[in-house]
């Protein structure tokens, strides 16, 4: 029973880390479209509600 319960909590713990690197994969594709949508406004936003936006913005990374 012992030999079946060391099995089941290495295989608990390399799933927790699939995991934890799938969500951060995820994380990494939201924060890089973010930080792309991002760049697309300040291109569009008007010089005098930059500044102000980009303190918003900073605010979030």
């Amino acid at each position: 029973m012992e030999k079946l319960e060391k099995a089941q909590a290495a295989y608990q713990g390399w799933l927790s880390r699939v995991e934890l690197i799938e969500v951060l994969e995820e994380f990494d594709k939201r924060l890089s479209k973010l930080e792309e949508v991002q760049s697309e406004i300040e291109l569009e936003i008007s010089p005098k509600a930059l500044e102000k936006y980009l303190d918003k913005a900073d605010a979030v990374r």
